[in-house]
């Protein structure tokens, strides 16, 4: 875009303005007369070829500083909301707000799989299974794991202390003594100590006589 530069005759002794023309260098009188009819919302009744005196240069020139100094405001004030964001995001990647906070407890076969669990035991045989915990608790958060059911002995597995996002998996264990169908084995979560368990799983075996 061309820049545009405007001359005008100077101010006489008496104060006034001469009627002298105002010459516009990369642009025609006609554009230039134009170009003041937009501005004031009218068309000009008289031929464009009309030369301008001072006063409606000086009127040009005063109307191109304003719309130079709204656009350095408009630029000032994007950079400032530029920046703004910027650190908003960095501080949102170094300080993520936590989500809701809960605990992941599954029971996974002996070879780590969700299914084909054991289904027909024999009496007096040890069942092997992995338990797993996930702490989402956005703290350091410890655990401890029961295992009760008809006809085993009940056994207790403590961690100590997961920090958040610490995954936990171990192979555990348990002996069913008495035969029968459909009994429940089950794995109770408890957390930080407390008395109430937070999560369960239930395990359903047939057991079958040696």
């Amino acid at each position: 875009m061309h820049r545009m530069h405007v001359g005008c005759s100077s101010v006489s002794q008496s104060g006034e303005l001469n009627k002298s023309p105002c010459y516009v260098w990369g642009l025609r009188p006609q554009s230039l007369a134009f170009y003041l009819g937009i501005k004031h919302g009218s068309v000009f009744r008289q031929p464009l070829f009309e030369i301008l005196t001072d006063k409606e240069c000086l009127s040009i020139i005063g109307s191109y500083t304003i719309d130079m100094d709204s656009r350095k405001i408009l630029s000032a004030i994007l950079v400032v909301a530029i920046v703004a964001a910027v650190g908003y995001l960095g501080y949102i990647i170094i300080n993520p707000k936590p989500g809701a906070n809960f605990t992941e407890f599954y029971i996974l076969n002996r070879e780590g799989e969700s299914e084909n669990y054991p289904r027909q035991v024999v009496s007096g045989e040890p069942i092997d299974v992995i338990i797993g915990i996930v702490n989402h608790e956005y703290k350091p958060t410890s655990y401890r794991v029961d295992i009760t059911g008809y006809g085993i002995d009940n056994k207790e597995i403590r961690i100590d202390e997961l920090a958040h996002g610490e995954r936990f998996e171990e192979m555990v264990s348990f002996v069913p003594q008495l035969v029968g169908e459909k009994q429940e084995v089950e794995f109770w979560l408890y957390k930080n100590g407390e008395l109430e368990p937070c999560f369960s799983n239930l395990l359903y075996i047939d057991v079958i006589e040696p």
